[in-house]
């Protein structure tokens, strides 16, 4: 079942979801390379593949990510494969070219990292709604049931690996801007780590060649 742009399974797995978003992505890529070459950008033509990348690749893949929980490292690889295919389009790279340089020359985030951002942002949303809205009965309603790998567990682990010692409470009293700075700040932290640790798979190996940790 298709619900607010979602695909809804009965098991309440992501893999219709994950994979009918990798196909928007990868249609996606095709219209934003097929719109630069037309156009003759010069020296904006690596600014604006970036912001298109941000606008019509990563927006087509990830709208209402905020409310995903329980996915696999499998399907957050699907969607890193079809942003890590607009980059080698992008700068014409070779196939072999090490991940970690897209994100180091772009200055971007991984996928993992944006879907953690939006998360952290829409549980700031939810505290900032009123008491009577649905989205809010519908959150104390999860919190007061707790599930392992339900959002709220995942919210949690969100908090602690970005360092978020906030509670609800502490939500509500700071600024929407001060908060997105704050998860911006640690987000791109963790993903300079993340990088780290991408070169370190490269050159080493280990027990997953995406680099990507286990506790996703």
């Amino acid at each position: 079942v298709k619900y607010l742009g979602d695909m809804i399974s009965v098991d309440g797995q992501h893999k219709l979801n994950i994979k009918e978003r990798e196909n928007k992505g990868v249609g996606a890529v095709c219209q934003v390379m097929s719109m630069l070459k037309e156009l003759s950008l010069g020296y904006y033509y690596f600014n604006i593949g970036l912001l298109l990348r941000d606008t019509n690749v990563i927006n087509s893949i990830l709208y209402n990510s905020e409310i995903w929980n329980g996915l696999t490292l499998e399907q957050v690889k699907l969607l890193e494969n079809v942003v890590l295919m607009y980059f080698r389009k992008l700068f014409e790279a070779h196939s072999k070219t090490a991940i970690e340089a897209f994100y180091i020359e772009s200055g971007k985030m991984p996928i993992k990292m944006i879907i953690k951002v939006r998360r952290l942002m829409y549980w700031w949303h939810l505290n900032n709604v009123k008491q009577t809205s649905l989205i809010q009965q519908c959150y104390k309603a999860l919190k007061s049931s707790p599930v392992r790998k339900d959002w709220v567990h995942t919210l949690e682990n969100d908090k602690r690996e970005f360092n978020i010692n906030l509670d609800d409470d502490d939500i509500k009293t700071i600024s929407k801007y001060k908060f997105k700075k704050l998860v911006k700040s640690s987000a791109m932290n963790k993903t300079v780590q993340y990088l780290s640790n991408l070169k370190k798979t490269r050159m080493y190996g280990s027990e997953s060649a995406t680099g990507l940790p286990n506790n996703f």
